[in-house]
């Protein structure tokens, strides 16, 4: 991902199944941030869609972003 793209560019999506019904069987979507890797400049909409709520800046992230994305 370009570091000069749009904030609201779409990178990518995360999936996850659920047998449940109804309320139970609902997902939400969630990203676990490590501490001290600086501000997250991703979300993880309803639908699993990464996207970009920030500018990337490599020269703050030399070895990019490293997160983990979990449903509940």
């Amino acid at each position: 991902v370009s570091e000069t793209n749009d904030i609201g560019l779409l990178i990518g999506e995360v999936t996850a199944l659920d047998p449940d019904l109804g309320l139970n069987g609902e997902l939400n979507y969630s990203i676990h941030w490590p501490p001290g890797q600086g501000p997250n400049p991703f979300e993880v909409n309803e639908k699993g869609e990464l996207i970009t709520r920030m500018p990337l800046d490599r020269e703050n992230q030399p070895e990019g972003y490293h997160f983990i994305v979990s449903d509940s």
